[in-house]
């Protein structure tokens, strides 16, 4: 809490991942053993406080990827172009967002990040008129965030292209 507390008052965010790093010294290594004792301390603590997790300055580390016809402007007026080579890492949607601009038809996720990038190179984002998401296997929050908010509030389609195994259905329930 007095770490969520500091973050809030200067304006600043950390990732979990360094906040459980920042924890591990002989005194407090035995209060924090695992990186999933963090996250659920940081949703018991959001809890307490009736807020969402990320309200709290200590985020996920992002590793989603995006690609297509689509501009992201953040809270300091930079602009994410999404159309170049490669696609871009999906930003801190939760907190430095202020608009979308999307030309597309549709939204299709991809599972692996090989695929993803097979379809980059074979310039489907273009061709077929989509944006194309990947969050590399199971996918973080910024990612299903991003394509939560291209359904709901673009009103695209969202299709999803995973594994015929049960992970890959855990995968594509985990989006929906």
């Amino acid at each position: 809490m007095s770490e969520a507390h500091r973050l809030l008052l200067t304006n600043t965010t950390k990732t979990k991942r360094s906040f459980y790093y920042d924890l591990k010294n002989e005194i407090t290594k035995r209060l924090m053993p695992h990186q999933r004792s963090i996250d659920c301390a940081v949703n018991s603590v959001a809890n307490l406080l009736e807020c969402a997790p990320w309200d709290l300055r200590l985020l996920a580390t992002p590793k989603g990827l995006v690609a297509g016809n689509m501009t992201i402007t953040l809270l300091d007026n930079r602009v994410i172009d999404c159309a170049i080579v490669g696609g871009v890492q999906i930003p801190q949607i939760t907190l430095n967002v202020t608009s979308i601009c999307v030309k597309a038809n549709f939204v299709l996720v991809i599972e692996k990040d090989a695929i993803f990038q097979k379809l980059l190179e074979e310039d489907c984002s273009r061709i077929l008129k989509c944006i194309l998401v990947t969050g590399k296997g199971y996918p973080d929050l910024n990612t299903r965030m991003l394509v939560n908010i291209l359904s709901e509030k673009m009103s695209l389609p969202v299709y999803i292209i995973v594994d015929a195994d049960p992970f890959g259905v855990d995968i594509m329930l985990l989006y929906r």
